[in-house]
Order: C-alpha cells, then structure tokens, then sequence
C-alpha cells in the first residue's frame, strides 16, 4: 500500500463532508486578531533584526577604540554618551546600554 505525502504543507478539506466536529470553524474574531497579531510579529523581527544589526556595529566600535575609551583592569570597556553608560565586557558580546539614573537602582 502506497501513501502519498501532502507535497503542499496544508491539509485539503474533504468534499461533502459538513457537520459539527467535521467543518472546520471559521470564527471572524478570532481570525482578525490572528491577522493583527502575525503582522505585530512580523514587525517586531524587522526592528528585532535591526536592533542586532546596530549593536554588532556599536560593539565593534567599542572594541576599535577600546585604546582610546580605555579599559578597566578586567578589560571591560565604558563609555559615557549623554545620560547614557555603555559597557562591554572584554571577550564577549555582553552590552549593556543604561540610563545613568538605571545603573544607581
């Protein structure tokens, strides 16, 4: 006996079959916030890529100027921009970027 894969990725629906437990349920609700959700997502990885994208730069900055920023006796990297203090341990990718008034909680 030979069973054919469903080359498509999705089940098809069987013709003529209706009923409760058979249909498939079609909630316009539900459906919408599936809808609303997927594309809030879709947005999120955009700005989430994004994100790793500018703190792959900013660590790389850091580390290029680490002789000129300085560095503490462990090797960690801090560097002051505004309200901002941005720290980076030596020998991995541990960023931190906080607000002054953060790192005093």
């Amino acid at each position: 006996m030979s069973v054919k894969a469903n080359t498509e990725g999705k089940n098809k629906e069987l013709p003529g079959m209706t009923g409760k437990g058979v249909e498939r349920v079609s909630i316009l609700e539900v459906d919408t916030l599936i809808d609303r959700y997927v594309k809030a997502r879709d947005v999120r990885m955009q700005h989430t890529q994004k994100e790793v994208e500018a703190k792959t730069k900013l660590i790389n900055a850091l580390r290029g100027y680490a002789d000129k920023i300085g560095t503490d006796k462990e090797g960690t990297i801090t560097y002051r921009h505004d309200d901002l203090i941005c720290t980076l341990k030596h020998g991995k990718d541990d960023l931190k970027v906080k607000t002054e008034t953060d790192d005093n909680e």
